[in-house]
């Protein structure tokens, strides 16, 4: 537990920093639109290109591996739509309140993880989850 914890405080710690810069305005009003755009449309892009072309295309092709991410976002999906559909909510509302609830956060928080507790072997398997949850989801 020790070496999972000592792994994951530097990612969180970060996102606090980050959190409490933001709460301060440490950067300006802007910065959260700034930063944003930054790694959403430069740096994330960017490091799913370098991990998809230097990866093994046996990552690929794990059956195993597709039908475990594709079965938990619909299953998330499926078991979210039905809580909110019982709280009377209508069809539109709850599928995108289910969308939203299946949808990991495989960029900003998985792939720092997987590449700390695991190493950088872990990326592009990490990655292909998170094609796939995209392009499913």
């Amino acid at each position: 537990m020790a070496a999972i914890f000592g792994a994951l405080f530097p990612i969180f710690a970060l996102i606090a920093v980050g959190f409490a810069c933001g709460r301060g305005q440490c950067f300006g009003k802007d910065a959260d639109h700034v930063l944003n755009a930054y790694a959403a449309n430069l740096a994330l892009p960017v490091l799913m290109f370098h991990i998809v072309a230097t990866m093994d295309t046996r990552d690929l092709m794990e059956p195993v591996m597709f039908t475990v991410v594709v079965g938990a976002s619909a299953l998330i999906f499926a078991l979210h739509y039905f809580v909110e559909w019982r709280r009377g909510q209508q069809a539109s509302e709850a599928v995108a309140a289910a969308f939203a609830a299946s949808y990991s956060n495989h960029a900003f928080i998985g792939l720092p993880v997987c590449l700390a507790v695991l190493g950088a072997a872990s990326l592009a398997p990490a990655a292909v989850a998170m094609a796939l949850n995209s392009i499913i989801i």
